[in-house]
């Protein structure tokens, strides 16, 4: 009860123009009935003197003063509508900022707002290089987002739509006309790539079906339960990362890194698998044998869902 009442006090305070407005709207149309009624009926308010004038003013002006009312309501409900769609827009730009702190403070703002959880979201939008590292992102409907380059290292994505997403890596020819020289400093990523950054990134549960992964780097990503059902992973890091019970089916993994770069004189892969499944159109690097790292072959992705909330109650308890 007592964590209801701030919730409470929040959105009343969120809403008290809509109220008031409301509040409005009903006086007027009240009004404009008790003048109607009078006139149409010939009925009074009173016998005494003022009682006769209040009824003459009604019904002389009270259809209109209720008109003028309702009319100056409908204007304003008309600009706030305008403001919050201009508000939207400005914290939608705010939130590809390259400035981490101005990103994650719209990501805030755009949640109390619910925009960026209730449908459509932000579908479609650009955030192209957006420094949203540790930005909170769960159950938001980023689906088809462009986040070409942008950095989420260690964002909350849990639950999050990502479907058809734009997560690839920038690479030379395009990065180096929009952006100047680009170098690598990993080891890894060949000189003149970008890589979307997903490092430590909470992607458990996440919608990822259709993105487009090339080159991201998810070292270390929880990926626990994600669908990444026709995903494109081409070149993209998955040491370390987490794919248990994940859907697989009709992934393309060619290139990717699995290796644990510390030992990589070992070549030892480093990528949990139990319990993920895949199908025939699942493309591995060759260096990778899924099923003896406890990915599970299947026919269709069709029992998939059922399996891993199966699997998420037995890890919660």
């Amino acid at each position: 009860m007592l964590e209801f009442l701030p919730r409470r006090r929040r959105l009343l305070k969120q809403h008290q123009h809509s109220i008031v407005r409301a509040v409005l709207v009903v006086f007027f149309l009240v009004l404009a009935i008790v003048a109607i009624s009078l006139d149409h009926w010939d009925l009074i308010l009173g016998s005494t003197e003022p009682w006769l004038w209040l009824t003459d003013a009604l019904i002389s002006v009270g259809p209109e003063l209720a008109g003028i009312g309702i009319g100056v309501v409908s204007i304003d409900i008309g600009n706030e509508r305008r403001q919050r769609q201009e508000q939207r827009r400005r914290l939608i730009r705010e939130m590809g900022s390259p400035h981490n702190e101005i990103a994650v403070a719209a990501v805030r703002e755009l949640r109390d707002e619910r925009w960026l959880t209730r449908a459509p979201g932000l579908k479609g939008v650009n955030l192209s290089r957006a420094d949203l590292t540790s930005a909170d992102l769960s159950t938001a409907q980023l689906e088809g987002v462009n986040l070409q380059a942008a950095k989420l290292n260690g964002a909350n994505l849990k639950g999050a739509n990502l479907q058809r997403a734009n997560l690839q890596g920038i690479e030379k020819d395009i990065s180096h006309e929009m952006y100047g020289d680009i170098s690598s400093s990993d080891g890894i990523t060949p000189e003149g790539v970008w890589r979307t950054e997903l490092v430590a990134a909470d992607l458990v549960g996440t919608d990822l079906r259709a993105a487009n992964l090339h080159w991201a780097d998810l070292y270390m990503a929880d990926m626990r339960g994600a669908n990444l059902e026709g995903a494109k992973l081409e070149h993209g890091i998955l040491e370390k990362a987490n794919l248990e019970g994940a859907n697989l089916c009709g992934v393309d993994l060619t290139g990717v890194f699995v290796y644990d770069r510390f030992r990589d004189s070992d070549h030892r892969i480093n990528v949990y698998l139990e319990g993920a499944i895949f199908d025939a159109m699942t493309k591995w690097p060759d260096v990778m044998d899924p099923e003896s790292l406890g990915a599970r072959r299947v026919a269709s992705s069709s029992d998939w869902t059922a399996e891993w909330l199966r699997r998420l109650i037995v890890m919660n308890h």
